[in-house]
């Protein structure tokens, strides 16, 4: 596919131009029918778990330390996906004490199975130098997917991340991978399964190693989902590690327990040939489904670099799977990710909205997370009322949406004089704990200021800069507009003051924002865009007392 020509001749008349533009619009919405455009959930949704119970299909995604926890999302299509809530609510939430960002909730997998859904996935926790301590592996069930889940059920001697579970007749099969024992190479990884029985929530009865990857010296063999067609049993996983090496490998067998064959195509799908200015890297980390069709389709992780840099993060696409020697082929005759996917299902046009603005009313945007837990939602501290949020301050008075596009414009409306002495509220732009931007308005001890707070790797490199000499809220203000443009690489902080009064934005800072990525700073995770309202730096939430007052967020992309 094509993206849409505009028209440029300045000669034609006004409105012979309207009208070319509009059957041209009418002309590439016709042909875009049918059409996904690449990713087809953007922003920090990676690992993607794919089912389907016969009538839609249902997709969860990693989601670390953000809460709610594993978001749900339905198509009927696989084209237009809705998000219908999220796993982890704080009904069944696994305390995450104050783990950083980069843990918490990693690699779900979801599948039904005689009228019940299933979830399984790792708790991993890290502490602030990026060590991991001991967690968990659990599953959850419902029987609808919007919940509500159960409670967690740990399983004791699950090793490793990245579970999965397979049902074969009545047995259902837990699938791990873990570090192979005695191996002293970082990464050596084993595929693993055992039966669990579901009425004790116990693993049961002998281990057995099916696989530990295609390549030779194969690291992170991990992601692994078991399938059963026409009689044989395949193993598909990730393997390279989710980064520029990222790759999908699978083996099969005539027996569930092995051994298994290798494709001799393996990896079976890559874009690291495709060398670092490839529009879509770091492709891995699939899962298949079926449609009642026949029709087979992955969804895989992948990343949208900007001058080596992905700051949405790791995102979910799909591409379409066929058969040839018993062996999946995908996108046959390309084997690279398409920006414009056919789908077979339907004639649903899924051109992205670029407006993705953030109302605050009940009941809650789907898309809205906090850090940990959710106690903000439930406190004096947050409050919503005639689409304005009020927010307390506090060390985690935070609530982001996931930044879906590289290029963007945030701004929002903002009340700021029930601050305190040393309190600061506005915009953010997140990466993790040690990793973020703030802009927004500081109460000092006789004014308040425009305030920008850059903390990198958890040492501040740019921080507090000197706003003094920028006396444009003047004591008789309330309120001002802050707006956050992200663009070509950069990030440009602009405040309006009193904006009833005044119309004149002023430019306050421009930074990189390089280090809002993975490939600066580590870890798994994507930019988020929000408003937060911190206390004091000697204060507590507890101590605390004064606030903040937004209106609508406002989000606009460029696609």
């Amino acid at each position: 596919m094509r993206k849409r020509p505009i028209i440029q001749n300045n000669r034609l008349p006004l409105y012979i131009a309207r009208i070319i533009m509009m059957l041209e619009k009418l002309f590439w919405e016709e042909l875009n029918m049918g059409y996904v455009h690449n990713p087809v959930r953007r922003g920090c949704y990676p690992d993607p778990s794919v089912c389907s119970d016969g009538i839609g299909f249902y997709c969860v995604h990693s989601s670390f330390a953000y809460m709610p926890g594993i978001p749900v999302f339905q198509s009927t299509d696989l084209i237009s996906w809705q998000q219908i809530g999220h796993v982890l609510t704080e009904d069944n939430m696994p305390d995450l004490g104050d783990i950083p960002v980069r843990g918490g909730i990693y690699a779900p997998t979801i599948l039904y199975h005689d009228c019940i859904f299933y979830c399984i996935t790792t708790l991993l926790k890290k502490n602030n130098e990026d060590e991991e301590y001991p967690a968990g592996n659990f599953y959850v069930t419902a029987t609808d997917p919007q919940g509500p889940w159960s409670a967690p059920h740990f399983l004791e001697g699950a090793e490793g991340i990245d579970p999965s579970l397979f049902f074969d007749g009545e047995d259902c099969w837990y699938v791990g991978q873990r570090q192979k024992e005695g191996s002293g190479r970082s990464g050596d990884c084993e595929i693993w399964i055992q039966r669990l029985d579901l009425t004790k929530a116990e693993l049961i009865g002998e281990k057995y190693v099916l696989w530990d990857g295609a390549m030779k010296n194969a690291v992170w063999a991990e992601g692994p989902h078991l399938y059963q067609r026409d009689g044989c049993y395949y193993l598909m996983i990730a393997e390279g590690g989710t980064e520029f090496n990222h790759s999908i490998c699978i083996a099969r067998s005539g027996n569930l327990t092995g051994p298994y064959e290798s494709c001799p195509a393996n990896p079976i799908f890559t874009h690291r040939n495709l060398g670092k200015n490839a529009q879509f890297q770091n492709v891995g980390h699939g899962d298949l489904v079926e449609t009642p069709a026949g029709d087979w389709y992955m969804l895989m992780l992948g990343t949208r670099p900007y001058n080596g840099y992905a700051l949405t993060g790791r995102e979910t696409f799909i591409a379409d799977v066929t058969w040839e020697e018993d062996w999946p082929v995908i996108n046959a005759g390309e084997g690279k990710l398409r920006e414009w996917q056919k789908i077979d299902l339907s004639d649903t046009d899924c051109t992205q909205p670029l407006s993705r603005d953030v109302q605050w009313r009940e009941p809650l945007d789907q898309r809205i997370v906090t850090l940990r837990k959710l106690d903000i939602f439930h406190s004096d501290r947050l409050n919503m009322k005639n689409g304005l949020l009020r927010l307390g301050s506090g060390s985690d008075s935070i609530v982001m949406v996931r930044m879906e596009e590289p290029v963007v414009r945030f701004s929002v409306r903002m009340e700021y004089t029930n601050l305190k002495v040393g309190e600061s509220a506005g915009l953010t732009l997140f990466y993790d704990d040690g990793t973020w931007i703030r802009f927004g308005v500081l109460h000092k001890e006789t004014h308040f200021e425009p305030y920008m707070n850059t903390l990198r790797g958890g040492g501040t490199f740019r921080h507090n800069k000197d706003n003094s000499r920028l006396q444009i809220l003047k004591s008789d203000m309330t309120d001002c507009v802050l707006t956050i443009l992200v663009k070509n690489g950069e990030a440009t902080f602009k405040i309006l003051p009193d904006h009833l009064r005044s119309s004149e934005e002023k430019t306050v800072d421009t930074v990189s924002t390089d280090f809002l990525s993975s490939e600066d700073t580590g870890g798994f995770t994507g930019c988020m865009l929000g408003v937060y309202c911190s206390a004091a730096p000697e204060e507590t939430a507890s101590e605390s007392n004064g606030y903040a007052v937004f209106d609508t967020l406002q989000i606009r992309y460029q696609a």
